[in-house]
């Protein structure tokens, strides 16, 4: 049976949520993690009216130690991917069957083969104004937010080490 953790995903003003996930790559710089048979609280995805992660199919998660994000791989109902969903969150903190970090509610939504688009930023918006997130919290995703776009603009965003860490899992290398 392979390693599972358990990664404790918090969400400031909305508690948090623990998901059962299991470790596909672990290594110094990167942890890759298979979170099986997605149920989501509505279902099935959809961004901008088209379906960006099935309810029931796996997403595979990547995780890095030290950084403000993390990178999810969705799926459709066939279980291929459709494209790359990073959530800015607050540096995971890793222990041996433990990871915790708190979601910072901005997130890239970045469809294979089509457009970047940031989602969310009315929840930060109203998060910073109603002082769910500090100040400081603030201002660092923001920075990070830039920091990303910058990339993806530049078409280097996911990071080399997700793709190579999703080559090292089996995955196709496409960014």
């Amino acid at each position: 049976m392979s390693r599972t953790v358990e990664v404790v995903y918090g969400r400031p003003g909305k508690g948090a949520t623990t998901y059962t996930e299991r470790v596909l790559l672990d290594r110094p710089d990167i942890m890759v993690l298979r979170l099986d048979g997605y149920t989501g609280a509505g279902g099935d995805i959809y961004t901008g009216g088209v379906l960006t992660q099935a309810a029931g199919r796996p997403i595979t998660w990547f995780v890095l130690p030290e950084q403000w994000f993390e990178l999810g791989l969705f799926s459709d109902r066939d279980g291929n991917p459709t494209g790359w969903y990073t959530n800015i969150i607050t540096p995971p903190v890793i222990q041996e069957d433990t990871i915790e970090c708190t979601d910072l509610f901005l997130d890239l939504w970045q469809p294979f083969g089509g457009a970047p688009e940031w989602l969310d930023q009315d929840e930060f918006d109203a998060a910073v104004r109603e002082g769910t997130i500090a100040h400081d919290l603030a201002e660092r995703a923001l920075q990070e937010q830039d920091r990303i776009t910058t990339l993806a603009d530049q078409l280097r965003w996911p990071p080399d080490s997700v793709i190579q860490a999703r080559r090292s899992i089996g995955h196709s290398t496409a960014r």
